[in-house]
């Protein structure tokens, strides 16, 4: 598989290689190259051909291009008018098709009117399908927030409070239980 060159390396190549005809084999009566015998002159008018055919090929792409650029410009100036003459035309000699076919244009396309049953049954399908796809507007993405659940691993374990006297137990041995403020309670 031959190995892709592109256009300017190829002309910097060649004209190198003209520059080495030129210094080297000069003096030579005739090259033999792939059965084909070739002077000094020749060959170097072999190799500049292809220079040339490089040149000409940039040159017709700049054309090209430059062209191209110029239909667009055109295009952009006569569309918009074009379209504007056919609602001319339309509005002034109705909606022909024979009329129309002559400036080569085509027929307006009639506008289909849904039914409102159509259309309500269009708003419960869009409906079950924002549903069913959970998408949201702007404003209800808003108001969702992410929740982080901790891992069990990581939380400490609660410290129990202090247990209020009042909340203690009654001793066993059927003395009174101190009263919440640690002072004994008298009976007169």
């Amino acid at each position: 598989m031959p190995i892709k060159i592109n256009r300017p390396t190829i002309q910097a190549r060649d004209a190198q290689v003209i520059a080495g005809i030129n210094k080297h084999l000069h003096n030579m009566p005739s090259i033999l190259l792939l059965g084909v015998s070739y002077t000094p002159a020749s060959l170097v008018s072999f190799v500049q051909a292809q220079i040339d055919s490089a040149n000409a090929a940039t040159a017709a792409k700049v054309a090209l291009q430059e062209a191209a650029k110029a239909n667009q410009a055109t295009n952009e100036k006569v569309n918009p008018v074009i379209r504007e003459l056919r609602s001319f035309v339309i509005n002034t000699l109705g909606p022909d098709g024979n009329v129309l076919t002559d400036f080569g244009f085509t027929l307006p396309k009639p506008r289909k009117v849904p039914l409102t049953a159509d259309q309500a049954a269009a708003a419960k399908k869009r409906e079950a399908t924002r549903e069913a796809r959970h998408t949201m507007g702007s404003v209800q993405k808003k108001k969702v927030k992410g929740t982080v659940e901790v891992p069990v691993a990581q939380v400490a374990p609660a410290t129990s409070p202090a247990v209020p006297a009042a909340a203690a137990p009654a001793p066993a041995n059927g003395a009174p239980a101190p009263s919440p403020s640690g002072a004994s309670s008298s009976h007169s």
